[in-house]
């Protein structure tokens, strides 16, 4: 009865080993590649342009490194993260010319930046991803003042084209 036992007990285990190497494969007989939960692709980049007040930041990293990083605060009170400009690649042996724009110029002004990112709705909340900066002006407070469209000042008389200097 021990053996008989004892053999039935192998053979179980003999089974249960062949049968989880099995469930492993494929049918062709190779191992199965692991399956990874599916990521949506990222929202493409669209052109994008914000406005709002620069902030400059700068913080002792871990390695001893000062790290400076820009944000700006629109009308709302959104932070978003400017990434700094990056200067042209160069061939080897070549000296990089420094990017062409300087975002400490702009620090602590209302600016108008242009460039690439992502706008993306989670939850609610609406998130804005900056990837590359394009450009950067200075927003001008004073625009043309009283209705004058054009923005020159009002040269007196009559206008019309008759009694040009």
């Amino acid at each position: 009865m021990k053996n008989r036992l004892g053999m039935f007990c192998a053979m179980m285990g003999g089974l249960l080993v062949v049968s989880g190497l099995a469930i492993g494969m494929d049918d062709d007989g190779e191992e199965a590649p692991k399956k990874r939960p599916e990521r949506k692709p990222p929202a493409p980049l669209e052109d994008l342009t914000l406005t709002g007040t620069l902030t400059k930041t700068e913080r002792e990293g871990k390695d001893g490194k000062t790290r400076v990083t820009y944000t700006l605060t629109d009308a709302q009170g959104a932070k978003i993260r400017v990434p700094p400009p990056r200067a042209p690649r160069v061939k080897k042996g070549e000296e990089a010319p420094p990017p062409a724009i300087d975002l400490e110029d702009f620090v602590d002004q209302e600016v108008v930046v242009e460039g690439k990112g992502r706008v993306t709705e989670r939850g609610g909340k609406k998130s804005v991803r900056l990837q590359s900066v394009t450009s950067v002006k200075a927003q001008d407070g004073d625009g043309p003042a009283d209705g004058d469209a054009d923005g020159d000042e009002d040269m007196g008389g009559d206008m019309d084209g008759d009694d040009m200097w």
